[in-house]
């Protein structure tokens, strides 16, 4: 299966809280996708908050400031574009990437013309697809680490 990637150039800014980490949200219904994307990302030295569906996301929006929300296309209740077009009007900076398995082009148009940055085909095959679009996190890079035991 080929990887695609469809890039938007990303805003550049300073994280939205005053920690040294960015935060990312992750609405995604497969839970599957949410934790293997909060490790994956966590291992790159960003924090990471998950969201089960739309509605859930919203009300986290609206609790805190992100730097970055990774949004699912087919959600249950509101899809994901109209859960990108209600974050647009509470959050209008706000960085959207959105994910799906539904990569058609209709699909990226709309999304784009939603307001995503940039539009993210699942499943993704290696790291590097994050790299072109996630924005690097302030911190020193990923988490090291650390094993008891010595190799020879």
């Amino acid at each position: 299966m080929s990887e695609t990637t469809y890039v938007a150039t990303p805003p550049s800014k300073a994280p939205a809280h005053r920690g040294t980490e960015h935060t990312i949200l992750i609405i995604d219904d497969e839970a599957g996708i949410r934790e293997t994307l909060e490790t994956l990302l966590d291992l790159e030295g960003y924090q990471v908050e998950t969201a089960i569906d739309g509605e859930a996301g919203l009300g986290r929006i609206e609790q805190r400031p992100y730097d970055l929300v990774l949004l699912d296309l087919a959600l249950p209740g509101k899809n994901g574009i109209e859960i990108l077009q209600l974050i647009r009007e509470r959050a209008p900076e706000l960085p959207v990437i959105m994910l799906t398995a539904y990569g058609t082009v209709d699909n990226v148009v709309d999304a784009i013309r939603a307001g995503a940055q940039n539009f993210v085909q699942k499943p993704w095959i290696t790291r590097s697809c994050w790299r072109t679009s996630v924005p690097p996190s302030p911190d020193t890079g990923p988490k090291k680490k650390t094993s008891s035991s010595s190799v020879p």
